[in-house]
């Protein structure tokens, strides 16, 4: 169940990009209030899940996701996508993309956490991210995604390059991890035409993907 405040003000927007996106053994589709919950707050909270990202400077709210999860709504393209098992609908992580053609240069960036460990085990991430590119590369207004990874966050980086994406640059001793040790971040660019060859490659991750524009749909029932 959603938890609220008492002033009931944790409220979210509605659906920037209404589409759901299905592949092989996940669903993506918009997050809504009934997944911010007790579950997705304790992934932002757990140490091993949030050493890498920005959050872990500050015990994350149910207020705090609703003011994240808004400011992406209120950009144009951005949009909070969670992440649920096919085979028994539940809920196992995210993907958001985060920043989306700003000033028509075409460029969209993403980011994903997936909280649920047996589904990180099974290798929920690379589909969802193979799902999630297919999609933004599918928009003919985007040219190239951008993604970045930790210096020790192999398991990210490694995806990053599986997936087709080149190392562009490095920030050095950009990051100060929470056991204090100061790294680098990976800089991770793929162009629309470098997806188109990598692709072909990934038919496992792919193969079953079905995208539901969810408004053309009610669109099309009406008329």
């Amino acid at each position: 169940m959603p938890i609220f405040t008492a002033n009931n003000t944790t409220k979210i927007l509605p659906p920037n990009v209404d589409v759901i996106i299905e592949g092989r053994t996940i669903c993506l589709m918009p997050i809504t209030e009934n997944e911010i919950n007790e579950q997705y707050l304790s992934w932002l909270n757990d140490p091993e899940t949030n050493q890498f990202l920005e959050i872990r400077y500050k015990k994350q709210t149910i207020a705090d996701i609703c003011d994240y999860i808004n400011g992406l709504r209120s950009s144009e393209g951005c949009e909070m996508f969670a992440v649920f098992s096919k085979k028994n609908n539940i809920h196992v992580g995210n993907i958001a993309v985060t920043h989306y053609n700003q000033n028509n240069q075409g460029i969209a960036l993403y980011g994903a956490l997936i909280g649920d460990h047996r589904a990180l085990m099974l290798g929920v991430g690379a589909e969802a991210e193979a799902l999630m590119i297919e999609f933004l590369f599918g928009n003919p207004k985007i040219r190239k995604i951008r993604a970045n990874a930790h210096d020790e966050n192999y398991k990210s980086w490694r995806l990053l390059e599986s997936l087709g994406f080149k190392r562009e640059a490095v920030l050095r001793k950009e990051a100060v991890l929470p056991s204090s040790r100061i790294c680098d971040v990976y800089l991770y660019g793929m162009l629309k035409e470098e997806w188109l060859k990598q692709r072909k490659k990934l038919p496992f991750l792919l193969r079953d993907i079905k995208i539901v524009d969810k408004r053309k749909t009610a669109d099309a029932v009406k008329n």
